[in-house]
């Protein structure tokens, strides 16, 4: 089990309508190279969303989706140490990676993020990590970002403590 990232199998699928809306027009480009985003709306509604903002306070969400052909280069996030994100729609040549050193100075150890369609992931996003969509389709995600620097740990402790049947 990685210290990266972590599936939450204890987590259903989400809904049939948040995985539609993630799917339709409305995203607007956010950031190079090729980052689009949208509020996801729907989401804001769910059961789920209002316990991780009792629990954690300042919750975010919104689909974000890479470009055919991109790379989203190294990088750690600014604003959030963590992220829980759903696959909305994927192809086998989007991958996402965390690096580290190797003892080569020439090279990186490099471990990629394993997704389940059917549940959600955990990503710690202050390790170096990036996306590469390597297909001639769109990679889309729900990204559900925790404020007020909550840590992966703590995070990831609470969410894997979640038991329900439905968001």
């Amino acid at each position: 089990m990685s210290a990266k990232f972590y599936q939450l199998t204890n987590l259903p699928p989400l809904p049939q309508e948040i995985v539609a809306d993630g799917l339709t027009d409305g995203f607007e480009y956010t950031a190079s190279p090729y980052a689009y985003a949208k509020r996801a709306t729907l989401f804001y509604d769910t059961e789920f969303y209002k316990l991780l903002k009792n629990q954690f306070g300042e919750v975010g969400c919104k689909y974000l989706k890479n470009a055919p052909n991109s790379f989203y280069d190294w990088h750690t996030d600014k604003i959030r140490n963590c992220a829980l994100n759903w696959i909305i729609s994927t192809n086998p040549n989007a991958k996402t990676f965390y690096r580290s050193n190797n003892h080569n100075k020439f090279f990186w150890d490099l471990e990629e993020v394993i997704y389940n369609i059917d549940c959600p992931t955990l990503l710690d996003t202050k390790q170096e990590h990036c996306v590469f969509n390597n297909h001639f389709d769109y990679r889309t995600i729900l990204s559900v970002t925790i404020l007020n620097n909550h840590l992966y740990d703590d995070v990831l402790e609470f969410l894997k403590s979640v038991n329900i049947e439905k968001y």
